[in-house]
């Protein structure tokens, strides 16, 4: 299994633990095993708020991961920067965790005030293709990462409701010592296939 999320300052999975900047929410990706263990465990962190909320593999069996940047983020080494407002980006990892590619989306250049939707595309080497801009009445069937056959991955997305890019979405988890992140994950993913 494979999940993406985010986390504040340290997060234990099994035997591993990641560490983030202060306070602020930083981006993680995770490979599970079949026996619930993390098989390795990636950080995407930076010095504002920053997430991983959507996967989806592409035709060649990469992952895709999707998610917001407040300020810089930094993955394996790389580091996109947005300017002067919240950005997106969609970063490209092997099975085995290393990063492909990661790239932003150019939102950072539009006014975040009004809930505007956008739509973005990115080719199989992570190059921007398309990037637009819709009025915030536009209804997209779906919201979030695809992964075209092409090797291709679009988003689409709202400013306000769901890049995360509000002050409104933030959920605290008490973990506490007898905390076990696969099990978390796997009682919620269950809840949500009922």
């Amino acid at each position: 299994a494979y999940v993406c999320g985010y986390f504040v300052e340290v997060a234990q999975f099994g035997n591993k633990q990641i560490s983030g900047n202060s306070d602020n929410r930083d981006g993680f990706l995770a490979k599970f095993n079949k026996k619930h263990q993390p098989v390795w465990v990636e950080t995407m962190t930076g010095s504002g708020n920053d997430m991983a909320f959507n996967l989806a593999f592409s035709a060649d069996s990469n992952l895709m991961v999707y998610g917001n940047l407040e300020n810089d983020l930094t993955v394996q080494g790389e580091t996109i920067t947005a300017i002067g407002a919240p950005d997106v980006f969609v970063a490209q990892f092997s099975r085995l965790g290393k990063l492909d590619w990661i790239q932003k989306a150019g939102i950072d250049k539009l006014d975040h005030s009004a809930d505007f939707m956008f739509a973005a595309r990115f080719n199989s080497d992570g190059e921007k293709i398309m990037a637009r801009l819709f009025s915030e009445s536009e209804q997209f069937d779906y919201y979030g990462l695809t992964a075209e056959p092409d090797g291709s991955a679009l988003i689409k997305e709202s400013f306000y409701a769901t890049t995360g890019m509000n002050n409104h979405d933030f959920t605290a988890y008490n973990t506490g010592s007898n905390f076990d992140a696969g099990a978390a994950l796997k009682n919620v993913n269950d809840t949500l296939v009922k």
